[in-house]
């Protein structure tokens, strides 16, 4: 993810053109489904427009990253993101909730597990279920 350029049309165009600069992924590569509701970013000091689409069967260890900014690109399966048993919802001491997912390499939390549960909660409302809510 990125800010917009200048030279993007909207957010749809942002999050196509940083796939690109980011996995090496083409946005030919990219079907878009849509945008999710904004999210503040940290200490809400911009909003975060999250774009959500499907690129198909890709191997991981193919794709040409940007290590400047990309440390690593691993995969999740949805039943495993799924399982409560992965789930948290970590209680942080300024009174905000945040969702955390367990189960594979490295933890994922933050803004990516806040839109990671707006997305399953869209794509997988029959597998997934976590009540947590979204801070507006």
């Amino acid at each position: 993810g990125g800010l917009m350029d200048d030279t993007d049309r909207d957010h749809i165009h942002t999050a196509l053109r940083e796939t690109e600069e980011e996995l090496g992924l083409s946005p030919d590569n990219v079907d878009i489904w849509g945008q999710l509701i904004m999210v503040p970013g940290k200490d809400y000091k911009i909003l975060v427009a999250p774009v959500i689409g499907v690129c198909g069967e890709i191997d991981v260890n193919q794709l040409r990253h940007n290590e400047d900014e990309v440390e690593e690109v691993f995969t999740r399966t949805i039943k495993s993101l799924s399982d409560p048993a992965n789930q948290l919802t970590i209680k942080y001491p300024k009174g905000f909730s945040l969702p955390e997912y367990l189960g594979g390499p490295h933890r994922i939390w933050g803004l990516t597990a806040i839109v990671l549960h707006q997305t399953l909660s869209l794509i997988a409302p029959g597998i997934y279920s976590n009540s947590f809510k979204i801070p507006v």
